[in-house]
C-alpha cells in the first residue's frame, strides 16, 4: 500500500488524507456508555496510520468512506485490482483498462479463467493513477487523469452487461488478444467477436469506430468529449438488445425495504437512476444472481440475456425499478428450557445444572473484539439458558454479562483494552483490542456483531442497560450495518454487497477483489442487528437486520453450500465452498485445511437462527456425512473426540439441528469418558441445552410464522406436536395471530417479557369482548412471584369506565400498559397451592360502544417447592478457606426450620462441633463454629435429608458441603490437600482434577491427570504463570530436593523442575519408567540456580492414561534422583 502525500501542480485531484494529531484524544460520552475519539497512541503504528490514510478520491466524493466492498481496493492502490461487475471483470493500469470477459471455470472450478482481455488505451494516455468519482448502492464511478484536460471516467455497476468510458480528451483504442471479427458494422456501433467472445463496441452518432489491422479497433469523436461502451453479448445476435441501452449510463442505484413481520417477509426496492447519452432509451438492463430469483417474489420479467459468473447464471430483465420480497419467518436468539421425555439418552437436569453452575465461576472475558464478543454472545446463552430453567445462578450470569458488557462500552484515558474508538477521517468506530486486522476493517461485521447480539440479549431481561447504553450499542450497529443513505457519521452498510446479497470480510478488498470466509457470523451480524432493533423499538434496525437475514441466508446457501446442485461448476468436487471471491471459492479456510473446520466455519456460533442450514434435512445430513468422510480421507482422523473441544462443539451443535437423538448420544458417550468436548465449562452446556430441546421441538417449519418478530415454529415428525414459539418484549402480554401463508391457524397469547411456548391453538372461548386473561382462566402451577395480572380485550377500553379489579374480594388499582390491556399490579407474592378469584366490574365499555357484562375467572397458584441450597459461604468445593472462618451459613429458597437440622458437627481429622447461630434470616441456617480451622484441610458439613422448611418441604437426601482451608506457604508445602501455588496450567490434550477425591495418598484430595487426546503437561507455578505479569519466583536457596507421592497407569511420566528461560536456567528434566497402581515416593534434586524458580513442577501424562500425585514438597535431603 502506497503511503502518499503529493502536489502536482498539472492536477488539481489530490491524495486526500486527513491528519490527526494522535495525541488529541477525547472521551466521547453517548448516554451511559462513552468511546475515544480517535484510538490512544499505545495501539501502534497500524491504528495510527489509519487516521492519515492515503485515500484515492477525487474532490466529488464526501462524506464518510465505504470500506468492505467489490471496489474499495479502488481507494488504497494506486490502480486497482479485480473489479468483478459481472459479467466483467475490470482492471486498472498506467495506460488505461483491461476488460476481461470469463466464458469458463480453471479445471479445480474454484476460479474463472481470466484471458484475453480487450485492452482500452490511447496513445500518449498515462493516468497517473485510479480514484474514486462516485457510488452508490452497486455501482461505482472512478477517475484515471494525466492531467486535469486529459482523463477518462468508467462506471461499473453489478449485474450489468456494460463498461461505460466517458473521455476527455482521450480518444481510446480496443486491442484484441486473438484473431478478431467484426460484425454489425456501422459508424458508430459495431460487434466484435474474438476468442469465442463477443462484444458490443458502442459511441455516440456522429463519432466513428474503425476496425484496423492487427486486431485494434479505433474511435473517433467529433468533440474533445466522448463516450465508449462496451458491451458482453451471449451471443452475435443479441447486439441489437444491447446496443439498444447502450447510452442510458446509470447514474445512481438505490435499495431501500420494508419489513413486516406480521406477513413475515421483507420487501426490496431496486431503483436504478440513469442518463440517456443520446437523449433515447432511459431504461437499463440490469441482471441477477440466482439468490435474487429462486423461491422469492419479484416484479423481474427477464429478457433472455444470460451470463456466466463465479455466483452461477446471471439472468437479465430491462428496467429501471424492480421489486424483491424475500420470505423472513422471524427468528428466536435460543431455544425453550429442554425437558426429560422418557426416551433413550434422556436430558439429565443435573448435568445441565452442573453446566450453568459451573460456567458462572468463569468472569472473566476476552479483551480483543473477537474472542472477547464471543466470550459476551457465549455469558448471554448461559443467562437465558438459567433462566429458562429457573437455575440459582441466573443473577451472577447475569451480573457478570452487565460487568462485562459495560467495560466494554465505557472508555477511561489510559485504559489499554476493551474499549471502542473512532476514525473520524473513515467514519467508524473499531474495538480494541483488535484482532484479526480488524483496525482495517477486516471482518467488522463479525466483530461488532457480537456486540450488538450480546447487547440484545441482556437487553431482554435489563431494560435499563439498553436505556443507558443502547445508543452506543446503536452506534457500533450502524459502524457496520447503517442503513441510512445519506447519514453524515458511517457509509451505507459498511459490509454488506446488495447486489451480492452477502458481506465481505476484507477492509479494503484486494488485488484479487473481496471475499469472505465466515457465513454464519456474518448471519448472527444481521440476527443481532435484528434482535438489537426489536428491543430498542427501532423499526429501522429491525427492518435492516430483516434484510440482511433475508439476503445473507439465501445467498449462503446458493454460493456456500449449492444448495440446488446448480451454481458451481462441474469441476468443483468439494461439498462446502470455504472462502468465497469475488472471482471464486476456496476448499480452505484462512487457519485450517481440516474439512470439519471448512465445514465449521459456516456453521458457528451454534444457534436456532442458523437453521436455515437444516431448511433441506436431507441435503444437511448428506453434506454432514461427506464432511465426515472427507475428514478421514484427507485428515486419517475418525470421530467426535478427535475434533478436540471447540470444534467438537461446533459439529455436535449443528448436527443438533438435523440428529439431535444422535447428538445426544454422542454427548452422554463422551461425557461417560470424560472428554472435555461433553464436560469443558464453556461450550459443552450450549451443546447439551441445545440439544435436548431440539429433540422435543423437532424440525422449524418456515412455511409458518407467527405475527411477532422474536417467534418461530417447529414439528416433531415423531410425535406430532407442533411448538409455537415466540418472545414477548413489551412489559405486558400480547395476543398474536399464527399462521400458515394467508392463513390464519389460530392465536397465541404471549406473557411479558419472556419466552412462551404453546402446542395448541385450540380456539378459547372467552367473555364476548375479551381475548385473553393472563393467567389463563382455570389455568394451574401459575408462580407465585407474577409481578401483574392482565386482561387483554378485542378494542381499545374506554379507561373512564374502568378502574379497578377485584383479587378475591380485594380491590386492586387498574394500570393500562397498551390501550387494549388492562394491567394488575401485585404489591407482594402470591401464596402457595391456592386458588384465586379475579372479578371484573359490570360495565367496562369498549370503544365501539360495546358495554360487557361482570366477568370472572380463577387460576391456582404453584405448589410448593422442594427445599434447596441456594448459595452457601463458604461455597461447596471451595478451597483456601481461611483460618479465621467462624460461620457458615447456608442459604436456601424458602424459609427454613432450623431445630431440624439436628446436632451437628464438621467432619476432618479433628470434628469440630457446631451450633446453630442466634437472630439469623429465614432462608439462612448459619451454624457457628465451636474452635478453629486446621491448615490445609479438607472439611465436611452433612445435612440429614430431614431437614425442613417452615412449608413442610424437606431436603429428601443429604446435604454435603466440601471445602479444604488454605494450605501452608509455599516452600516447603506445594500440595497435600490443595495446591499452595499462585496457578497452574495444562496442555489441551489432557483433563486435570486438582482436587481429585478417586485416589488421594493422603488425607483427602490428589491430582489427577487424564490423557485424553494426547500427551500433556500440567504445569505448577509459584505464581499465576510461566512468564510475564503473573511470574512470582521464590527462592528455593535452602531446599535440596522435591519429593511427591505418584502412581497410576502410565508406562513413564516426565518431570519438569523450572524453566530454561524464565527461571535463570534453572531447569531440571526427568524420566520416571518404574510407575505403578499403588503410590510410590520420587524425590528429585532441584536444579540451580535455585533463587528464582516460578515452575516448581511439571507433569507430563502420555495418552490414554491416569496419572496420580499427592504429598508434594520441598525437602533437604541427599538422596535424590538425577
Amino acid at each position: 500500500m502506497r503511503h502518499l502525500q503529493i502536489t502536482i501542480c498539472l492536477i488539481t485531484i489530490w491524495l486526500w488524507t486527513i491528519s490527526l494529531p494522535v495525541s488529541a484524544q477525547d472521551v466521547i460520552p453517548v448516554g451511559q456508555g462513552s468511546y475515544a475519539s480517535i484510538p490512544p497512541a499505545h495501539e501502534g503504528d497500524g491504528p495510527t496510520k489509519m487516521l492519515n490514510w492515503p485515500v484515492y478520491k477525487t474532490k466529488d466524493v464526501t462524506g464518510p468512506l465505504p470500506t468492505n466492498d467489490w471496489w474499495t481496493d479502488l481507494l488504497v492502490s494506486q490502480y486497482s485490482g479485480a473489479l468483478w461487475s459481472y459479467p466483467f471483470k475490470v482492471e486498472t493500469n498506467d495506460k488505461g483498462l483491461l476488460v476481461f470477459l470469463p466464458t469458463r471455470f480453471n479445471e479445480t472450478g474454484t476460479d474463472l479463467v481470466n484471458e484475453y482481455p480487450l485492452q482500452i488505451s490511447s496513445e500518449n494516455f498515462h493516468p497517473k493513477d485510479t480514484r474514486l468519482k462516485a457510488h452508490s448502492d452497486w455501482l461505482v464511478t472512478f477517475h484515471m487523469a494525466e492531467s486535469d484536460e486529459r482523463y477518462i471516467d468508467v462506471t461499473l455497476v453489478r449485474g450489468m452487461p456494460y463498461v461505460w468510458i466517458e473521455c476527455h480528451n482521450v480518444t481510446p483504442s480496443i486491442q484484441t488478444q486473438a484473431d478478431t471479427n467484426a460484425f454489425n458494422e456501422s459508424t458508430h456501433q459495431l460487434g466484435i467477436t474474438c476468442a469465442n467472445r463477443s462484444y458490443g463496441l458502442h459511441v455516440l452518432p456522429g463519432d466513428t469506430l474503425t476496425k484496423q489491422s492487427g486486431n485494434r479497433i479505433d474511435t473517433r469523436f467529433v468533440k474533445d468529449n466522448g463516450v465508449l461502451v462496451i458491451s458482453a453479448l451471449p451471443k452475435e445476435s443479441d447486439f441489437g438488445l444491447l446496443a439498444d441501452h447502450a447510452f442510458a449510463i446509470p447514474r445512481k442505484t438505490t435499495l431501500t425495504w420494508d419489513y413486516d413481520s406480521t406477513l413475515a417477509q421483507v420487501t426490496t426496492q431496486w431503483q436504478i437512476q440513469t442518463q440517456s447519452l443520446d437523449g433515447k432509451q432511459t431504461q437499463a438492463i440490469q441482471g441477477w444472481l440466482p439468490h435474487h430469483l429462486r423461491e422469492n417474489h419479484t416484479s423481474i420479467r427477464g429478457n433472455n440475456l444470460s451470463y456466466l459468473t463465479p455466483r452461477g447464471k446471471l439472468n437479465c430483465s430491462t428496467g429501471n425499478s424492480f421489486t424483491i420480497t424475500w420470505p423472513m419467518a422471524g427468528l428466536i436468539p435460543f431455544y425453550p428450557s429442554p425437558q426429560k421425555n422418557n426416551i433413550e439418552h434422556d436430558y439429565i437436569p443435573s448435568r445441565m445444572n452442573d453446566y450453568l453452575a459451573r460456567y458462572a465461576t468463569k468472569a472473566e472475558y476476552g479483551a480483543d473484539t473477537y474472542w472477547g464478543g464471543k466470550d459476551l454472545v457465549r455469558m448471554a446463552k448461559y443467562m437465558h439458558y438459567a433462566r429458562q430453567l429457573d437455575h440459582p445462578a441466573y443473577p451472577t450470569l447475569k451480573a457478570n454479562l452487565l460487568k462485562a458488557l459495560t467495560d466494554w462500552l465505557t472508555y477511561d484515558p489510559g485504559e489499554k483494552e476493551r474499549y471502542f474508538a473512532a476514525y473520524p477521517n473513515w467514519g467508524a468506530l473499531i474495538g480494541f483490542n483488535e484482532s484479526y486486522w480488524s483496525y482495517q476493517f477486516t471482518d467488522n461485521h463479525f466483530h461488532a456483531g457480537y456486540f450488538t447480539l450480546s447487547a440484545a440479549l441482556l437487553g431482554m431481561v435489563d431494560q435499563s442497560f439498553l436505556k443507558d447504553y443502547g445508543p452506543l450499542v446503536r452506534k457500533i450497529a450502524r459502524h457496520y450495518a447503517n442503513w441510512e443513505h445519506d447519514a453524515k457519521d458511517y457509509p451505507f452498510l459498511r459490509t454488506f454487497d446488495p447486489f451480492a446479497g452477502h458481506s465481505y470480510a476484507g477492509g479494503f478488498s484486494s488485488a484479487t477483489g473481496n471475499n469472505q470466509e465466515s457465513t454464519s457470523e456474518a448471519v448472527q451480524s444481521w440476527a443481532g442487528l435484528y434482535l438489537l432493533g426489536v428491543m430498542l423499538d427501532d423499526k429501522k434496525m429491525t427492518a435492516t437486520g430483516a434484510m440482511g437475514y433475508a439476503m445473507e441466508t439465501a445467498a449462503t446457501m446458493e454460493y456456500w453450500f449449492d444448495v440446488h446442485h446448480e451454481n458451481w461448476s462441474p469441476n468443483y468436487k468439494h461439498p462446502v465452498v470455504g472462502i468465497l471471491f469475488n472471482g471464486g471459492q476456496a476448499y480452505a479456510t484462512f487457519f485450517s485445511g481440516d474439512p470439519a473446520w471448512i465445514h465449521g466455519i459456516q456453521w458457528l456460533p451454534a444457534s436456532p437462527y442458523l437453521d436455515y442450514l437444516v431448511k433441506d434435512q436431507t441435503f444437511a445430513k448428506t453434506n454432514f456425512d461427506q464432511m465426515i468422510a472427507d475428514r478421514k480421507t484427507r485428515e486419517n482422523k475418525e470421530g467426535i473426540s478427535s475434533m478436540g473441544t471447540a470444534l467438537g462443539n461446533v459439529i455436535l451443535s449443528h448436527a443438533a439441528q438435523f440428529n439431535p437423538d444422535w447428538v445426544a448420544a454422542q454427548m452422554d458417550e463422551l461425557f461417560s469418558a470424560n472428554d472435555p468436548i461433553a464436560t469443558d465449562n464453556y461450550t459443552a452446556g450450549i451443546t447439551y441445552y441445545q440439544t435436548h430441546s431440539k429433540r422435543k421441538l423437532g424440525q422449524r417449519v418456515t412455511t409458518h410464522h407467527i405475527a411477532a418478530p422474536i417467534s418461530a415454529v417447529y414439528h416433531n415428525a415423531k410425535t406430532d406436536q407442533w411448538s409455537y414459539v415466540a418472545y414477548n418484549n413489551k412489559p405486558y402480554p400480547r395476543v398474536v395471530s399464527v399462521n400458515e401463508g394467508d392463513h390464519q391457524l389460530g392465536s397465541m397469547l404471549l406473557m411479558p417479557n419472556q419466552l412462551t411456548v404453546a402446542n395448541n391453538l385450540s380456539e378459547t372461548h372467552q367473555p364476548d369482548g375479551i381475548i385473553a386473561f393472563s393467567p389463563g382462566d382455570k389455568s394451574s402451577n401459575v408462580p407465585v412471584n407474577t409481578k401483574a395480572l392482565y386482561v387483554v380485550f378485542t378494542k381499545r377500553v374506554d379507561i373512564s369506565s374502568f378502574s379497578s379489579i377485584k383479587l378475591d374480594n380485594q380491590v386492586l388499582a387498574v394500570t393500562w400498559p397498551a390501550p387494549n390491556t388492562a394491567g394488575i399490579l401485585l404489591e407482594k407474592p402470591l401464596t402457595h397451592q391456592k386458588m384465586y378469584t379475579v372479578e371484573l366490574p359490570e360495565g367496562v365499555r369498549l370503544e365501539d360502544g360495546q358495554v360487557l357484562s361482570q366477568t370472572k375467572w380463577s387460576f391456582t397458584t404453584q405448589p410448593y417447592p422442594a427445599l434447596k441450597l441456594v448459595d452457601s459461604s463458604p461455597k461447596n468445593a471451595s478451597e483456601r478457606v481461611p483460618l479465621s472462618l467462624d460461620t457458615i451459613e447456608l442459604h436456601f429458597n424458602q424459609p427454613v426450620l432450623t431445630d431440624t437440622a439436628g446436632t451437628l458437627e464438621l467432619q476432618s481429622k479433628t470434628a469440630i462441633a457446631l451450633t446453630v447461630g442466634k437472630n439469623q434470616q429465614a432462608n439462612t441456617l448459619q451454624l457457628k463454629l465451636a474452635q478453629g480451622l486446621v491448615s490445609d484441610q479438607t472439611y465436611v458439613l452433612t445435612l440429614p435429608a430431614t431437614f425442613a422448611s417452615e412449608n413442610n418441604q424437606t431436603l429428601g437426601k443429604p446435604l454435603v458441603l466440601r471445602f479444604v482451608t488454605s494450605p501452608p506457604s509455599m516452600p516447603p508445602n506445594v500440595y497435600t490437600e490443595s495446591f499452595a501455588g499462585g496457578g497452574f496450567s495444562h496442555d489441551d490434550s489432557i483433563t486435570v482434577e486438582m482436587l481429585s477425591t478417586e485416589n488421594p495418598s493422603g488425607g483427602k484430595h490428589s491430582i489427577k491427570l487424564t490423557g485424553t487426546q494426547g500427551e500433556g503437561m500440567l504445569y505448577l507455578f509459584a505464581g499465576t504463570s510461566d512468564h510475564g505479569e503473573g511470574r512470582k519466583p521464590i527462592d528455593l536457596s535452602d531446599y535440596d530436593a522435591i519429593a511427591f507421592d505418584l502412581c497410576g497407569s502410565a508406562k513413564e511420566v516426565w518431570i519438569k523442575i523450572g524453566h530454561p528461560v524464565f527461571d535463570k536456567d534453572a531447569f531440571g528434566l526427568h524420566r520416571l519408567d518404574d510407575i505403578g497402581l499403588l503410590y510410590k515416593t520420587y524425590t528429585l534434586k532441584l536444579p540451580s540456580p535455585k533463587d528464582q524458580i516460578n515452575t516448581v513442577l511439571a507433569v507430563g501424562v502420555q495418552a490414554d492414561t491416569e496419572v496420580f500425585i499427592d504429598n508434594i514438597r520441598f525437602i533437604k535431603s541427599d538422596k535424590t534422583a538425577e
